[in-house]
């Protein structure tokens, strides 16, 4: 580490200077030091002030009111000013975000003067970048780019990875805009490599982790894990690299959890863990616990995940996390219930659901909604179905308060009551599931589940003749929306639930009209799978020749004998 003194306080634009070369050498934390120092210094101008924010800003120097002050002062440096919009829009940006589009747009008149540093117009590109995605405007971010690459290329003093990375960033809104995913996934590739071939800045490697990143949501995984490895492994003997190393490490987690399963995921989330440990407890450390005890969990080892989500908790309890903690013990709580350790698992819910009674009404809503979600979940094993489908219906009223669709709860609950055997509330829940699936975002398509679900339970219980009429019109409405697959399975329901109520001849005539739709449909799992389903019901028929032929048809495109998948 370099023991360069720090520039006099005065000097505000030489410390500028010194902060983007530490910055470079992988020396944030010495920025971050002397950027605070300064944001206390009572005697600070309002300059030096502003400088502070922005180099400042991963840690928060700067409050919001503070920055909002300092973009209001015109004694300010106008430059400056600008940069603390910039800061400030992100701050805001989750909450406000037309003010934070107002506030980066203010700022880009600097970011296109060429009188100002390369790096200052940059950062102020980015920035304005970063915050234009994120509230959908897609055009005038991949307008602001534009400016950003016809400046670099302009300037000759443009740091070398200047040009990728506005590369990087006009990928990330190519994987949002329906381009071709195949062609986005070479290019993303292509530009994590040229990325890793240029100097090792923090730079450079936040290209690479956003190609990646980008990789990713392609399904090109084994692609983005050589990708996350080499930033893995870049950085393993740099500790001021460690932030990247974490996020490249639970890249490779989530990339081996896709290609191998959790086993595979568990070493590289391990390594996370151990790349922020040393930082003490921090949001990183939190989530990269969580993440190991859902890999846990998914390996079957119900009590070492309930362990590894108290770890979670603890740390997010001890950074003042609280609603954090409370959300990972309910994981906790659920993971102990799947070990059969509900005597546990209740004692972990009760005191969530004690604490919640002292937080703000927002919080303790969205909290109550799990709660009675694991508390379903202990009536369940504990055989108390309509207790359970009662705790349902309180998240559906929950999730109501909070702003989300309690077409779930509400499904969860009629299935309940129908096990349960109260069939009259089944069928009320069901209406209600009904309505709110009239409020979502795809009504038909929706609504052609909630019948589904209905009529599966309709059949389950005997009332064949019902469950037929009602698989028949989920159908047409799966198909009215599209959604080919779906419309031909609840047809099969239909189709089983005549034969069901006696009308096998009127089964068997649905089950040609259905062959005939998937072979149109072009999709040969789903035909081999009614196929299969034909087979089932002309063998309760006694007419097994034809139940073997079907049977060798459904075997050809891969299917075992059974009923078809959803």
């Amino acid at each position: 580490m370099s023991n360069e003194p720090t520039p006099p306080p005065a000097e505000t634009f030489a410390f500028d200077e010194w902060a983007r070369e530490r910055f470079d050498r992988w020396e944030q934390s010495l920025v971050l030091e002397e950027a605070g120092r300064r944001m206390s210094d009572p005697s600070s101008s309002q300059d030096e002030r502003a400088m502070a924010a922005v180099w400042g800003a991963p840690a928060g120097v700067a409050s919001v009111p503070e920055m909002e002050t300092i973009a209001e002062d015109h004694s300010v440096d106008p430059v400056l000013r600008s940069r603390v919009r910039a800061v400030l829009a992100s701050s805001i940006v989750g909450s406000d975000g037309e003010k934070a589009a107002v506030l980066v747009q203010l700022s880009l008149s600097e970011a296109d003067d060429a009188s100002v540093h390369i790096r200052t117009r940059l950062s102020l590109y980015f920035a304005a970048v970063d915050v234009l995605v994120r509230v959908g405007r897609l055009e005038d971010a991949l307008d602001v780019l534009k400016r950003a690459a016809a400046a670099a290329k302009a300037d000759e003093s443009a740091p070398e990875w200047a040009l990728v990375a506005i590369d990087a960033e006009q990928l990330v809104i190519a994987a949002r805009t329906g381009m071709d995913r195949e062609q986005v996934a070479r290019m993303a590739d292509q530009i994590a490599r040229v990325a890793r071939q240029l100097d090792d800045t923090p730079s450079t490697v936040d290209v690479v982790l956003k190609a990646s990143d980008v990789l990713m949501g392609l399904g090109a995984v084994k692609a983005a894990e050589a990708h996350y490895e080499a930033v893995a492994e870049g950085a393993a003997d740099n500790p001021a690299a460690r932030a990247p190393r974490y996020q490249a490490l639970l890249g490779m987690a989530e990339a081996r959890l896709r290609l191998e399963g959790p086993d595979a995921a568990i070493e590289a989330q391990r390594e996370a863990i151990a790349a922020v440990e040393p930082l003490g407890d921090t949001p990183m450390l939190g989530w990269a616990r969580r993440g190991l005890a859902v890999q846990i969990l998914a390996t079957d080892r119900y009590s070492d995940a309930a362990d590894e989500f108290a770890r979670s908790a603890d740390v997010y309890d001890r950074i003042g996390l609280g609603i954090d903690a409370a959300a990972l013990r309910l994981e906790q709580s659920a993971a102990l219930i799947q070990d059969d350790d509900a005597p546990g698992a209740r004692a972990v819910a009760d005191a969530v659901a004690a604490a919640a009674e002292d937080m703000e009404e927002e919080k303790r809503l969205a909290l109550e909604l799990r709660v009675h979600q694991v508390y379903a979940q202990l009536a369940v094993y504990d055989g108390e179905l309509e207790v359970a489908a009662e705790h349902w219906l309180e998240v559906a009223d929950r999730a109501t308060s909070t702003g989300q669709s309690p077409l779930e709860a509400e499904l969860n609950a009629a299935q309940l009551f129908a096990a349960a055997g109260d069939i009259d509330e089944a069928t009320a829940q069901f209406g209600r599931a009904e309505l709110s699936a009239a409020d979502v975002a795809d009504p038909a398509k929706a609504t052609a589940r909630v019948m589904r679900t209905h009529a599966e339970t309709l059949r389950q219980v005997g009332r064949s003749d019902e469950a037929a009429e009602l698989a028949r019109v989920a159908s047409n409405l799966a198909r009215a929306s599209g959604d080919e697959a779906q419309a031909i399975y609840l047809s099969v329901i239909a189709a089983d639930s005549l034969h069901g109520a006696g009308e096998s001849e009127a089964a068997l005539q649905l089950y040609r009209e259905n062959l005939r739709a998937a072979e149109d449909a072009e999709m040969p799992s789903l035909l081999g799978a009614v196929h299969a389903a034909h087979a089932k019901l002309l063998r309760d028929l006694g007419r097994d020749d034809e139940a073997a032929a079907e049977e060798a048809k459904a075997a050809a495109l891969g299917v075992a004998p059974g009923a078809p998948s959803a």
